[in-house]
Formats: C-alpha cells, structure tokens, sequence
C-alpha cells in the first residue's frame, strides 16, 4: 500500500497567494471608495498581510512534510505566493 504524498510546494503557495491577491484587492477597494490616499498605514496593512499569509504557508508546507523546509523551498514558496497574489490582484484591478 502506498503512502499519500505531501502536497508540493506550488499547490499551497498558490492558495495561499490567492488569498493575498483577493485580500489586497479588497483591501484596495475600500481605500478607494473611502477615497483614501495610499499612505503608511495602507503599506503596512497590505505588508502585514503578505507577511502573515507567507507565514501561514510556509507553517502549511512545514506541517505536511514533517516539520522541515530548507531555505529554497521557503524562498520559492514567497515567491510563488508574491507572484500569484501579484496576477490576481492586476486581474481584478
């Protein structure tokens, strides 16, 4: 009988950076109904959140592989979520 596989690494980043592209793109949504300039505090929320979701997948990945992760794996799973919450938030916006 076979072991179930993890799940690679693109799968979780990829939900994850669909979420960072939906949340920033909410985010900037009511910035510009409010009619809020972009300024520090609207930085920092969608720093914060980008942050918080890389976090989370990268606690994800760790979780499903037995508690470890070597640096590529962490550097490409930011960089995949960067650049799928970057496609989702220009598509919609």
């Amino acid at each position: 009988m076979e072991e179930p596989r993890a799940p690679r690494i693109i799968v979780i980043a990829t939900k994850y950076g669909l979420i960072q592209g939906l949340l920033s793109f909410i985010v900037f949504l009511v910035r510009t109904l409010a009619h809020i300039k972009q300024d520090r505090v609207s930085v920092a929320v969608d720093t914060a959140l980008l942050i918080l979701l890389m976090v989370l997948a990268q606690r994800e990945f760790k979780k499903k592989r037995g508690g470890m992760m070597t640096y590529p794996q962490g550097l490409g799973c930011g960089t995949l979520l960067s650049s799928a919450a970057a496609v989702v938030t220009s598509a919609l916006v």
